[in-house]
């Protein structure tokens, strides 16, 4: 399923993103704002961090945020201080930015590892080659020395002969 997500053009990935960022936004607006789901925003931003890259993930991440800011002010949500729901969004875009940055390390690490095992495929698949035409020849030869031992140059007298 996620190979086919991957194929995807970049522009539907965003789309789909943002989709499901205004999905998950109208779903929180509806739940209210004693129930947290901050934790679902991830799905937008993990696709986008995974497929597109990190610096758009860094703007769906900033997105998220001021939507759920937007969706829990909606619902009435009410502070006693105008620092609690600043405090609540720098913690929460700090989780998301943490993700965004191991969900890229991590693609980057999959896609050298990746490129090493095709590089490394390659070297084996060609050493392979080499050893199979290397032992062809060498039963040949072998089959020339058995059935043809003066052409090998190798004499019934000679020590090569007992296989000394």
């Amino acid at each position: 399923m996620f190979s086919q997500v991957k194929a995807w053009p970049k522009w539907l990935l965003v789309a789909s993103s943002l989709a499901i960022l205004v999905v998950v936004g109208g779903a929180d607006y509806l739940t209210g704002h004693e129930i947290l789901l901050s934790t679902v925003y991830l799905v937008p931003v993990a696709l986008v961090a995974w497929t597109v890259g990190r610096g758009l993930a860094i703007f769906i991440s900033v997105l998220s945020v001021g939507v759920w800011l937007i969706g829990d002010l909606a619902a009435g949500a009410t502070y006693p201080h105008a620092f609690v729901p600043v405090w609540n969004a720098a913690i929460i875009l700090a989780f998301y930015l943490i993700v965004v940055w191991l969900l890229t390390r991590l693609r980057e690490m999959h896609r050298d590892l990746e490129e090493r095992v095709r590089v490394r495929t390659i070297a084996l698949t060609d050493e392979i080659t080499e050893r199979e035409r290397l032992e062809r020849g060498a039963w040949k030869a072998g089959r020339q020395i058995h059935h043809h031992p003066m052409r090998a140059g190798v004499s019934p007298r000679s020590p090569r002969w007992f296989g000394r």
